[in-house]
């Protein structure tokens, strides 16, 4: 038996089975898809931070920043290339406007008159080898390639096939969850990413960041990535290489080029934009329970009812890289410690917004599906 199962093998999986396997767990990861594949392969792994005015998700993210830049720089320096970044501005619409939002960023940096706005050069940002960095992450760990349809609950553990552990984590990015709760699978939406390799003589000094984000690889640049709003994944094609590259021609002047690689995968993000990290609730055995929150009924002291031990770590969307390592250690914290988690990325929010949008008719049907 072991002590966590972690079903998915992208960043969020593989930053849960760290800092667990950090803290003396045995950790199993499974994965049928390869491990470093979907939208880990296809992310960019820029760590920059969100720009823009002050926000409930702003003071989150400028958290995981730092956390996270901390996390790879302690970690794995030889794969952090903690660069620079040069952030241009994207929608402000004046050079005061944009300057303002220097008094926002989490990180030391300087202002540079280099266009008729300016830019940012935030000196914590870089780039991040996602590939490597997974792959390091889930040193010592086992790695079971692995469909796993369904888990059973025996007495105190989960089992999942031949695997019996205590605790279970669903890190299954844009895949929709083994356990079937519609409070998840409704409010994770998913978005296709894809980026592109270009071969090129340019050299840059620093990663930008504009309408596209741009970094300086071996034998040239990585651009990338779309933002495509899609239930199924779309294929990779030269139209949105070439549109990426585009874009990217307004900041930099890219010269001859040929295209090496395209990828691209799904990215899973979540409607109110935090991540999900948390206990997996039981929405019929809450409804049963709490039969008033059907009618938009808030808790004010007791939990909602949750499957013991059952846990999940989705929806950080574009900035998985940055995200993810900051909610996998808290989500490991918890875990542990039995702990409850922060309200802004606990899955009971959905749980109470699903209750609260769908009429009662619906919420009971939906939580009675096998």
């Amino acid at each position: 038996m072991i002590d966590c199962l972690i079903v998915g093998g992208g960043i969020a999986g593989a930053s849960v089975a760290y800092f667990l396997k950090h803290s003396g767990q045995k950790v199993a990861v499974v994965d049928d898809t390869g491990f470093v594949s979907q939208a880990s392969l296809a992310a960019g792994a820029f760590i920059s931070p969100v720009m823009g005015k002050p926000s409930k998700f702003k003071t989150f993210a400028d958290e995981a920043f730092r956390f996270s830049v901390s996390f790879y720089s302690q970690n794995f320096p030889k794969l952090f290339n903690r660069c620079g970044s040069l952030i241009y501005p994207k929608n402000e619409k004046s050079k005061e406007e944009f300057f303002a939002l220097g008094d926002y960023i989490p990180s030391e940096y300087d202002f540079m008159d280099i266009n008729p706005f300016g830019a940012f050069l935030v000196k914590d940002s870089g780039i991040i080898n996602p590939a490597a960095l997974i792959d390091a992450m889930l040193e010592g760990v086992d790695r079971i390639d692995l469909n796993i349809g369904a888990i059973k609950k025996e007495g105190d553990v989960w089992r999942a096939g031949e695997i019996v552990a205590k605790n279970v984590v669903l890190a299954q990015g844009a895949i929709a969850p083994i356990i079937n709760e519609p409070y998840l699978t409704s409010q994770i939406t998913k978005l296709w990413g894809q980026k592109c390799k270009i071969k090129t003589n340019i050299a840059l000094q620093y990663n930008i960041s504009s309408k596209v984000h741009i970094a300086q690889i071996d034998g040239g640049l990585a651009i990338g990535a779309t933002h495509i709003r899609s239930e199924t994944p779309i294929a990779i094609n030269r139209d949105d290489s070439m549109g990426l590259i585009k874009e990217a021609k307004e900041v930099v002047e890219i010269g001859d080029f040929e295209i090496i690689e395209e990828v691209g995968g799904m990215r899973s993000a979540s409607i109110d934009h935090f991540p999900i990290a948390g206990a997996v609730y039981d929405s019929k055995a809450t409804l049963s329970k709490f039969p008033s929150l059907i009618h938009g009924a808030r808790l004010s002291s007791e939990a909602p009812a949750k499957y013991e031990n059952l846990y999940v770590h989705t929806g950080h969307g574009s900035r998985a890289f940055i995200l993810a390592p900051y909610t996998a250690k808290l989500l490991a914290d918890a875990i542990l410690d039995k702990s409850q988690i922060q309200s802004q990325i606990d899955p009971a929010r959905l749980l109470f917004r699903y209750f609260k949008k769908n009429t009662p008719n619906q919420a009971l049907d939906r939580t009675k599906e096998p």
